[in-house]
């Protein structure tokens, strides 16, 4: 699978994808990273399925683990902008 560079349906540049994600609300940033986690879960996970008995160099092997550990390293930032959300709850208007 080829991974793009770029969001063909975004028109800005990655900075600026990312400046505008920080823009929005906290709870909605949580919403990303949940899609993330759970996106590079997916991938690990597919590419376990795609490991054969003759990958000797242990390529894929060491992909899904690495996309796993992303995946599970992602996590304790999501709590953070959960317990974020939280507290600013009370200011934000709805």
């Amino acid at each position: 699978m080829q991974h793009p560079k770029k969001i063909e349906k975004y028109s800005g540049t990655n900075k600026e994808l990312v400046e505008d994600i920080l823009k929005m609300d906290y709870s909605s940033i949580t919403e990303i990273f949940n899609y993330l986690i759970e996106g590079f879960q997916e991938q690990s996970n597919e590419d376990r399925k795609r490991i054969s008995f003759n990958d000797s160099s242990k390529n894929r092997t060491q992909l899904a683990n690495k996309l796993e550990e992303l995946s599970q390293s992602l996590i304790i930032p999501k709590i953070k902008l959960e317990s974020i959300t939280k507290l600013c709850k009370k200011y934000m208007k709805e």
